[in-house]
């Protein structure tokens, strides 16, 4: 009787192991496995002639779980190649992150291109510890830079792991986190001594921010006005008469012809994001009040020898936008017509075709 009861009471005691085990790992639970996770980098510019030479200087990807925000991988790639080609020819970086994941969980890439300073005019400096919040906060100052791909630019993409596939194409859209500015100059008649003594930019903000970020308020700086073309003077040699162009509107209609309309070589033609102002350009003719910080060029020019000043104001500035200004300088020395043009500057990072 004793060895049935013995045996009777450790029998009780396994099964009350084996339901305590179950109770910590539930039958069913997915485990983790391995996910190849690819992104593939692609990189496409307005300019008509690309080279090896016009490419973003670094890259750098984080993939953050989407649960806790931990970074889950970093990579930089220094001087990247770019050495793939999509279908429509242009170039592509492509790189390869494998991670240990589970279905359901939920993956946020951010991208970024170049380098950039912070508000203290300090190299930032990004490695695997960078934080998700620190990136979607980060502020950056405004530089001089080489070419339009040389500027700081910054994606973002979300994926979810729902299958057992461990492979993913993901797509990660970059844009350019800054504006450019264009401005032509022309004068009414080939005859008029015109030239520009001075362009001016002000109500620059101080930083602007890498990431989109909605809740962002800028801070206009109090130091003076950017000086676009230095200390030299243009002479004005393209002419446009009315006959041409009736209207201020058809200005844009002559950009291809330099002898019609004047393009003016910009120390630095890159703008960070001004959002003050409307979707109109406006001139100082004495007449309108302009009370807000949107950012204004104030313009001097000589006109057979006289001395005259205009201030223009500007449209609201967004991220990756081309932003050109056509100015027409009549006879009249106070008579003068601006016209713009506001376009997606075109910059993606895009899925490559296999």
């Amino acid at each position: 009787m004793m060895k049935t009861k013995s045996l009777h009471i450790l029998t009780c005691l396994l099964l009350m192991l084996l339901t305590g085990c179950r109770n910590e790992e539930p039958v069913g639970e997915s485990q983790p496995e391995e996910r190849m996770v690819n992104v593939s980098l692609g990189i496409t510019t307005r300019a008509d002639d690309v080279n090896t030479s016009d490419i973003p200087d670094v890259l750098y990807l984080w993939i953050f779980d989407g649960d806790d925000d931990s970074c889950l991988s970093f990579t930089q790639l220094d001087n990247p190649q770019f050495s793939g080609v999509d279908i429509q020819g242009n170039p592509v970086q492509t790189v390869d992150v494998q991670l240990l994941t589970t279905n359901g969980t939920q993956l946020k890439f951010y991208v970024v291109l170049n380098n950039v300073t912070d508000e203290d005019d300090s190299p930032v400096q990004f490695d695997a510890s960078t934080s998700l919040a620190s990136l979607e906060n980060l502020q950056f100052t405004l530089g001089t830079y080489g070419s339009d791909n040389k500027v700081p630019m910054s994606g973002t993409a979300d994926l979810t792991i729902e299958s057992t596939s461990n492979d993913y194409l993901v797509e990660v859209p970059a844009e350019r986190a800054v504006a450019k500015l264009e401005l032509f100059v022309t004068k009414n008649t080939p005859g008029s001594n015109l030239q520009i003594t001075g362009i001016t930019l002000s109500n620059n903000p101080a930083t602007g921010i890498l990431f989109r970020n909605n809740e962002f308020s800028l801070t206009i700086n109090e130091n003076p006005a950017t000086n676009l073309i230095g200390d030299n003077d243009i002479n004005i040699t393209a002419s446009l008469n009315e006959a041409d162009a009736p209207g201020s509107d058809d200005l844009h209609l002559f950009e291809g012809d330099g002898s019609k309309l004047q393009k003016i070589t910009l120390t630095n033609p890159y703008l960070l994001e001004n959002p003050w102002g409307d979707e109109d350009i406006h001139l100082d003719d004495g007449s309108t009040s302009i009370t807000d910080s949107r950012y204004y060029i104030t313009l001097n020019y000589t006109l057979g020898g006289s001395p005259v000043s205009k201030k223009i104001y500007l449209t609201k500035i967004e991220r990756n936008t081309l932003n050109k200004v056509f100015i027409r300088i009549k006879e009249t020395v106070f008579d003068i017509e601006v016209s713009y043009s506001v376009k997606a500057w075109e910059m993606e990072v895009l899925t490559p075709e296999f």
